[in-house]
């Protein structure tokens, strides 16, 4: 029984009647940043360092036409992707970001009228192969094992008709690997497209069938490409995870689909799910406005609902994808009506925090408490440049630096918690948990004046119930890049049992230091 099951249940017998639910986590939104002349933006994919893959629109001039950027986003930093590099006004959309950084999308040269297939390799443009007769194509969805696949679909010549799209499957190096096919058997005039793959590289999407009818079908090398049936009407997979586990829409509801349940449905009319976690939570659409849901069991809500009181203001339009640290990315328009990509991170309810309070905010300059510093650069407390009353932890590269603190983690899911703010435009800040990467930031183009409030989920079981393990933050780039941290949390996401009972009854009140 999945752990909100599990929760829901408990609440019931607390409160004594009813179908009792609660959400264990708030999310806090983070814009995602701008860059000049911008006119538009949206974002597709993410990986589990919390990159972002989408595009931004530009217009240098009232009059002149808008150019559109492949780009990836990195909590307030936006880096424009190359394109051909024949034309300034090339168009290009990335569509997803692996956890190596490689990135896939399309772009289509300004004397070209179709979209082509297109890999970027450490940030190098790789043209990706089309089938045989085809003009068009797109890279939908990377995978994240070292020898990744691409998959997407590209347009194929067909006798006697017009071009048919395929899901395909490109190799690394933008060669096909495989043509999928389609659903149906009887006819060449039907065609499919591939949206997600996982590390098994399992893909699912849509196909034509013989009937003239739109399907979700999964595929895996070695078995022919299967239907996984409808709600009502046309179906169409969206995402999977590595227990293959699909989430997509039919009959205009979003569904979730597992070998042991078939296709079921995960919410009411007028939803769609755009993908799923190993945790089995879900991102999509609901009633037009982003949506999350806790496990195929629980219909999703809009994501409005679960907002951190400083996030009001924020109309959030979808969330097209999730990583396995519980983020969620999309498209929204912020408080003062500006069109922005978001980034949704979790805040756990409970607020019980197994970091020492010396050591999660500060008391005094010079005093790490408990954090052990190694490398080059240097590892202080210092007063906040913001706040002389505050003190913050800073760390300044000479190499690499790193500091410690030795902590046992929580049986079951939890969330680390951290306020950062770069003092220079340099340096990258990871964050580990027993040298288990959880977490990556660059500095922003620019240095902001706030501090930006970061929260991730880990629950990989290799990481729960340890005793004595190290939470590392470390800084690494230029000499001199420096960061400033504050807030540190380690907390466990189920709450205790008398804050359960005050969950289950409305009563509990969310309180921030911050």
């Amino acid at each position: 029984m999945p752990w909100k099951t599990k929760l829901a249940a408990l609440l019931v017998c607390l409160c004594g009647a009813g179908t009792a639910s609660a959400e264990l986590v708030q999310y806090r939104i983070i814009d995602l940043g701008t860059i000049a002349d911008i006119s538009g933006v949206d974002v597709r994919g993410m990986n589990n360092r919390g990159l972002a893959a989408g595009m931004v629109r530009t217009r240098e001039s009232p009059f002149a036409s808008s150019f559109t950027h492949a780009a990836i986003f990195n909590g307030g930093l936006i880096e424009l992707l190359p394109d051909s590099g024949t034309h300034k006004d090339d168009t290009a959309l990335a569509w997803d970001i692996n956890d190596t950084g490689d990135v896939g999308g399309y772009y289509r040269p300004r004397t070209a009228s179709y979209n082509r297939p297109a890999l970027w390799d450490d940030g190098l443009l790789v043209p990706a192969h089309m089938l045989p007769g085809g003009a068009e194509g797109q890279v939908r969805s990377l995978s994240d094992e070292l020898d990744w696949v691409g998959v997407g679909f590209s347009a194929t010549s067909v006798t006697g008709g017009p071009n048919q799209n395929r899901a395909t499957m490109w190799n690394k190096n933008g060669t096909i690997k495989h043509n999928l096919g389609t659903l149906a058997t009887t006819t060449e005039f039907v065609s499919s497209v591939a949206n997600d793959v996982n590390k098994h590289q399992q893909v699912v999407g849509v196909s034509g069938t013989d009937g003239g009818v739109s399907r979700a079908f999964l595929w895996q090398d070695g078995q022919p490409m299967q239907n996984l049936g409808t709600l009502g009407g046309a179906s169409e997979a969206w995402g999977i995870n590595d227990l293959t586990h699909v989430v997509g829409a039919s009959n205009n509801m979003a569904f979730y689909w597992s070998s042991a349940t078939g296709m079921i449905p995960v919410g009411s009319s007028n939803t769609s799910a755009a993908a799923i976690n190993n945790s089995d939570v879900i991102c999509g659409v609901k009633l037009g406005r982003a949506a999350v849901g806790f496990g195929p069991s629980e219909p999703m809500v809009q994501l409005s609902t679960l907002l951190t009181p400083d996030s009001t203001g924020w109309t959030l339009y979808n969330a097209n994808d999730i990583n396995e640290r519980w983020q969620i990315v999309g498209v929204g328009t912020n408080a003062f009506g500006q069109n922005r990509a978001y980034l949704a991170v979790p805040v756990p309810l409970n607020t019980t925090n197994t970091i020492p309070a010396g050591a999660s905010t500060f008391a005094a300059p010079g005093d790490l408490a408990g954090w052990t510093p190694t490398g080059a650069g240097s590892a202080s407390v210092i007063a906040d440049p913001n706040d002389a009353t505050n003190y913050v932890m800073s760390l300044v590269t000479g190499s690499p630096i790193l500091v410690d603190q030795t902590v046992d983690t929580p049986a079951g899911a939890f969330a680390i918690g951290f306020d950062y703010r770069f003092l220079t435009v340099t340096g990258t800040l990871t964050v580990s948990v027993d040298g288990v990467e959880v977490a990556s930031l660059d500095a922003p183009d620019w240095v902001f004046d706030q501090y930006t409030p970061y929260s991730l989920i880990v629950d990989q079981p290799e990481l729960l119930g340890l005793n004595d393990v190290p939470l590392t933050f470390s800084l690494d780039g230029p000499t001199g890049s420096q960061v400033l941290l504050d807030n540190i949390t380690l907390t466990e996401l189920v709450p205790e049992p008398a804050s359960l009972a005050l969950l289950a009854c409305g009563a509990l009140a969310l309180i921030r230091r911050r």
